[in-house]
């Protein structure tokens, strides 16, 4: 089948963590696309009723150019919307592990002195700021700034430099040996060792998970972390209840002026909990330096050479079936 319209679809539950995961990833690597829920969108149903995707498992990715992609993993979407998923070279200067702002800030400085410097992002580029609707502590930017927007605008300023971002990479192993740094990446169940100068880890922080009954399998479907703007349309005119007063407790509560984070709900209530409230660079380099970092890497590889250190990614995994349901409480 063919798709008529200049933009990407996604068919999937709304209360899916699984659907809910591609909208955060499309929307916090700034893609715009066209979600349709099964259970209220006639266009949905109309297209999974196609002898084409009849019996496809949700969540559905529809692309312009007539492909689509069946519960695909983070890489795997990555891939087709045009992000780098897999290093160009074996060997960096400098590899920064988190694409938040402190990496991204580093990421410039590095590649402004000609530095060969690599980004790995297990998620976006952004980090935890791109959840922000605004940000008002940032450096030069007196009256504030969006988080996706001072996330485009590092990205940019960075591949200026010649800085190379991979998107929806984990890395799994850091060793030392002599004056080189190694760096193990998971690429789809199978991982590649990278070799630099210098690791500098920008990893920022962990969400702090709420551990009342229920939340861990509510999360994706109703519990989110962080307000995610992807759910914003979703909970137009509907109750919010916020958990926690950080910032982005506060920043969600003041979603009844500022769209972006909540839409417009008709109440956002803020929970306030405690103890007592229950709550249920480049390739093809051949100078001395890459000829002796090549060197350590196939004596590290059991002297195994790989020609130009290119990379066959293997069979990708797949992640399961839409678990779409009813699930109606947040």
């Amino acid at each position: 089948m063919s798709t008529s319209r200049e933009e990407i679809r996604l068919i999937g539950f709304r209360w899916s963590p699984e659907t809910h995961e591609i909208k955060d990833f499309l929307a916090r690597n700034q893609v715009t696309y066209h979600w349709l829920d099964p259970d209220t969108d006639p266009e949905a149903r109309a297209l999974l009723e196609d002898p084409e995707l009849a019996g496809t498992s949700l969540p559905l990715l529809l692309f312009p150019d007539g492909s689509r992609l069946v519960a695909p993993s983070d890489a795997e979407v990555a891939e087709k919307i045009g992000l780098s998923t897999e290093a160009t070279s074996p060997f960096y200067d400098t590899i920064i592990v988190g694409g938040g702002p402190a990496g991204l800030a580093a990421a410039v400085y590095a590649g402004s002195e000609g530095l060969r410097t690599l980004i790995v992002e297990r998620d976006a580029p952004g980090g935890q700021a791109g959840y922000s609707a605004r940000i008002e502590n940032c450096l030069g930017f007196p009256d504030g700034i969006g988080g996706g927007e001072l996330a485009r605008r590092a990205v940019k300023q960075a591949e200026r430099f010649g800085v190379e971002i991979l998107a929806a990479r984990t890395v799994t192993g850091i060793a030392a040996e002599g004056r080189y740094r190694f760096l193990t990446l998971d690429e789809e169940g199978n991982t590649r060792e990278l070799a630099c100068h210098t690791i500098l880890l920008a990893t920022g922080i962990s969400w702090r998970l709420l551990e009342a009954p229920g939340c861990s399998d509510l999360l994706g479907a109703g519990v989110y972390y962080g307000a995610a703007s992807s759910e914003a349309a979703a909970l137009e005119n509907q109750n919010v209840f916020i958990a926690g007063g950080g910032e982005f407790g506060r920043t969600g509560r003041s979603g009844a002026r500022a769209p972006r984070p909540l839409g417009h709900p008709r109440d956002a209530g803020r929970i306030a909990f405690g103890a007592d409230v229950p709550l249920s660079c480049r390739s093809n380099r051949t100078d001395p330096e890459h000829q002796d970092a090549a060197r350590v890497l196939r004596d590290r590889r059991g002297g195994k050479h790989e020609p130009g250190d290119t990379h066959d990614p293997g069979p990708h995994l797949e992640r399961g079936g839409d678990r779409g349901g009813e699930r109606s409480s947040y």
